[in-house]
């Protein structure tokens, strides 16, 4: 009897925490309605149809009142923003939460998140960022970009004549935040983003020494390794057809490697090989991809 009891109770229990197949990763998140009982989810009351209404907060979590056609009779306070894309973003979102689903988060982020943003967005949390009128602005500025020929009048406008933005402001006030979200808005519409969002080791964490190969230049082999490998994972799409103009036909290879013959290729030349060879070859690759990127003119980056 004990047993079958036990047995009808955990039944109960896990229907309770039985939750509609989600779409999102920010629905996924959600806490089941078994968990808002007990405080952790702000709950208000609901008006029935007779009139009566249910306390805000449950004593018993497992217990949420019900309606006689199964509905709740509470209802959260508090729901996650909705997941959205850049291009869903408008001046109605302006000082509004949305949500960057995981999968994206991972594709568009491949370098990490700078700051302290990334531990503000612990694994099974969702990635909320808030939509600033900065966000907006860098929104409007990123989305005019692929049209940089037609709108140069546009875009001198949104950066008040100035050749770019800077970001500046004490510690915690989000310039981190924006610098991802700017990222974000670039990555999601094609724009090729160079994205480093550990500068500080770069400034006071890397070591150096002036270049066997290259006269007026420094290898800093760490830095370069770890922007080639994640520069060339987010805009491999774009880097892919992009074909080498300034970068020498004859670069050193090693046994079974083949000549770069694309922007993409040339990233991977240079972080994938091994010592010695590796230390000059991520400074050379380094060189020419700036040099690659320079001669560029139609490419928006």
């Amino acid at each position: 009897g004990s047993a079958a009891r036990r047995v009808s109770y955990a039944t109960a229990l896990m229907s309770q925490y039985v939750k509609p197949t989600a779409k999102t990763y920010t629905e996924a998140c959600e806490a089941p309605v078994a968990m808002w009982g007990s405080g952790a989810i702000p709950l208000k009351s609901q008006r029935l149809p007779d009139g009566s209404t249910r306390v805000k907060k449950q004593s018993d979590p497992f217990k949420i009142p019900t309606a006689p056609d199964g509905s709740t009779r509470v209802k959260k306070l508090y729901e996650h923003p909705k997941e959205r894309r850049p291009q869903q973003l408008g001046l109605e979102h302006v000082n509004s939460m949305y949500c960057m689903g995981n999968d994206d988060l991972v594709q568009t982020f491949p370098e990490g998140l700078g700051g302290r943003v990334m531990q503000l967005m612990p694994p099974g949390h969702p990635r909320g960022f808030l939509y600033r009128r900065q966000s907006h602005l860098l929104n409007v500025f990123v989305d005019k970009l692929p049209y940089w020929e037609s709108k140069h009048a546009v875009l001198r406008s949104l950066t008040n004549g100035r050749p770019g933005f800077i970001f500046d402001g004490p510690t915690g006030t989000g310039k981190s935040a924006l610098m991802c979200q700017a990222v974000h808005f670039a990555r999601a519409r094609g724009v090729l983003t160079l994205y480093v969002p550990n500068a500080k080791t770069w400034t006071h964490g890397e070591w150096c020494w002036p270049s066997t190969i290259l006269p007026g230049f420094f290898d800093a082999p760490d830095a370069s390794r770890t922007l080639l490998q994640y520069f060339s994972k987010a805009n491999r799409a774009v880097l892919s057809r992009w074909p080498l103009r300034k970068t020498p036909k004859d670069l050193p290879v090693e046994n079974q490697e083949t000549q770069p013959k694309n922007v993409y290729e040339l990233c991977q030349w240079g972080f994938q090989a091994t010592a010695p060879a590796s230390v000059d070859r991520q400074s050379v690759a380094i060189k020419y991809l700036m040099d690659e990127l320079r001669e560029e003119k139609k490419q928006p980056i």
